[in-house]
């Protein structure tokens, strides 16, 4: 007689990106998973009878499985999450430190205005204004600089108040980081792997999805006030091997 219990599952998330040869790149992970839902749908193909004692009964039916359906939801965000968030694929941020002499920017009245650097230096940055014979610029009286973005304002009361032109000198730090191209992916497949465990009778558990489509089905409000959450949904698909789309396994602790 089998073990009666419930299933409570406690465990550790882990994806993979898939190439287009279905090679994975490795597994990314643990990361915090909200929900990991798996929904099989199926097709009922019914015979119907049409002889005069039973016309209209099933005279025959069978079942036939339709696609697996996955909803995962994320409120950790590492880089590989906000590609299927946004349908993206990313790319390495890797630019040297610059500088700009004597830049030529035109100021607006009240409004910001970019020139060509960003993650600029304040040590050695110097600003003249150009309509009155280059006369140097004093950051906080005459203009306000956002040194992160790399945008000039003039300052109400300051000697450019109504704009103007300008030349810039400045330095900028190198920037490293990671790029998100949004809307430029293109059919990726994913692994699935849950290491987890069944709190209910302590066992271990263990989901592997060989292949998956997976897109967003909510969107990423950036401005939430609190921890973003990615919802994802998709279609499993047969591996390679053609066992089984999806395995679930419990194995003594």
């Amino acid at each position: 007689m089998s073990e009666s219990t419930g299933l409570l599952c406690a465990g550790n998330f882990y994806l993979e990106k898939l190439n287009a040869q279905g090679i994975g790149g490795g597994l990314i992970g643990p990361i915090n998973t909200t929900k990991l839902e798996i929904k099989p749908t199926s097709e009922d193909k019914t015979r119907k009878s049409t002889k005069k004692a039973n016309f209209g009964q099933t005279a025959d039916s069978v079942t036939i499985p339709g696609a697996t359906e996955i909803s995962i939801a994320l409120d950790e965000q590492p880089t590989e999450v906000v590609e299927i968030a946004l349908n993206g694929t990313s790319e390495a941020i890797n630019v040297g430190a610059g500088s700009i002499t004597e830049e030529s920017v035109v100021l607006v009245k009240n409004r910001w205005t970019e020139f060509s650097l960003s993650n600029v230096v304040s040590d050695g940055l110097v600003i003249t204004d150009t309509d009155n014979a280059d006369a140097p610029l004093v950051v906080g009286d005459d203009i306000e600089i956002n040194y992160q973005m790399g945008m000039v304002k003039p300052i109400a009361g300051g000697a450019v108040e109504d704009g103007g032109n300008i030349k810039i000198t400045a330095t900028s730090n190198a920037i490293t980081g990671t790029r998100v191209k949004a809307g430029a992916a293109l059919g990726t497949k994913y692994r699935v792997l849950l290491d987890g465990q069944n709190l209910a009778n302590g066992k271990n558990v263990k989901l592997t999805v060989g292949k998956c489509t997976l897109s967003a089905s909510n969107g990423t409000d950036f401005m939430a006030g609190d921890f973003v959450s990615t919802e994802l949904s998709g279609q499993i698909e047969l591996s390679a091997q053609g066992v089984a789309p999806y395995f679930f396994d419990e194995t003594d602790a």
